[in-house]
């Protein structure tokens, strides 16, 4: 069966069936997977967290830049009100819905990033 949208789901390699055969079976054992995934980072990341966190602390930042794009931008203004409450430092995030948005903002003579006042 053709959806809606007049795209069949697409084929992941190494899974049996396809997106469509069962909904949600994919991100449910993603989910599943989570909990082993964060106690491995914690085991094994915490020193060199750690090390980085104390080398960050020790120059002293006046504050925290944060950059996001798409939904990830979501996550960094959550991100944003967890680190100034917890930090005690102001964050200033850069996010970024879509590129095209940005171009589009931008002009044609102008790219993302940029000055404005540099145009060719």
């Amino acid at each position: 069966m053709v959806p809606p949208h007049g795209r069949r789901a697409a084929r992941i390699p190494g899974r049996l069936g396809s997106m469509s055969d069962e909904p949600g079976r994919i991100a449910a054992g993603e989910m599943a997977e989570q909990p082993a995934m964060l106690r491995r980072i914690l085991e094994r990341g915490a020193p060199p967290i750690r090390a980085v966190a104390e080398a960050v602390a020790a120059r002293g930042p006046r504050f925290v830049p944060l950059t996001a794009r798409g939904t990830s931008g979501n996550a960094a203004l959550y991100a944003k009100y967890l680190l100034e409450i917890r930090v005690g430092l102001p964050v200033r995030p850069r996010l970024h819905v879509d590129d095209r948005d940005a171009r589009r903002e931008a002009g044609p003579h102008r790219r993302p990033g940029c000055s404005s006042s540099r145009t060719r």
